[in-house]
């Protein structure tokens, strides 16, 4: 980080920010959901908030790049988030498969505890709040568009979405998160309902997965 950056953002936005990424970078097992174009670019627009250029381009250009990616998955942040932990493959995720939940380590259920919670605030870090906290530091007399669309969640991802919605706390989730992993599979598994084997390649409907 440069020293001569100055924070840009309102102080109450400032520490918010500060908060979200410090959480972000202490996930233990679901780093992968932030690894993607949409949440590279979640991580990117907190930075840019957070530290920017004093005619605040970089954070606009961050902003669009955070709308494009949403747009380009055709996915809200709150739905892309659960789909991605819900996809997430890690040492829990394949364990829960294999392994009755009692038989699961004490510090990898911790672990995950940690996890859910950071992701949940997350979560809660909507679209809207971005759009608001650009719009301080741009100093715009209206905030950026904010990309929305009606949920699409499908199946058994649009229960356990609704699911984890009506609670305060997702840390308290585990064991049904476990439920989940070993009757739905993670991974390729989870996401792609239908895979064949052909010349030495998964394909799903949409082609080539893995070599």
């Amino acid at each position: 980080m440069d020293n001569q950056a100055m924070p840009m953002a309102s102080t109450s936005s400032y520490t918010k920010v500060q908060h979200l990424q410090r959480q972000a970078a202490s996930l233990l097992l679901y780093q992968s959901v932030l690894q993607g174009e949409v949440g590279i670019a979640f991580l990117e627009l907190l930075q840019a908030i957070r530290y920017t250029e004093a005619d605040a381009r970089g954070c606009l250009q961050a902003y669009g790049n955070y709308f494009y990616a949403l747009a380009a998955k055709n996915q809200n942040w709150e739905d892309y988030l659960i789909t991605q932990l819900l996809f997430c493959e890690n040492p829990f995720t394949r364990l829960a498969q294999q392994r009755k939940f009692e038989d699961l380590s004490p510090a990898l259920i911790a672990a995950v505890q940690h996890d859910l919670q950071i992701l949940q605030n997350l979560y809660e870090c909507s679209s809207a709040s971005l759009s608001e906290w650009v719009q301080s530091v741009a100093q715009m007399p209206i905030s950026p568009v904010v990309w929305y669309k009606e949920q699409e969640l499908v199946g058994v991802e649009t229960k356990f979405a609704t699911y984890l919605q009506e609670l305060d706390n997702w840390g308290d989730v585990v064991e049904e998160l476990a439920t989940y992993y070993r009757q739905y599979g993670s991974g390729l598994f989870a996401e792609y309902r239908a895979l064949r084997w052909q010349a030495g390649q998964v394909l799903s409907v949409f082609g080539i997965l893995t070599p």
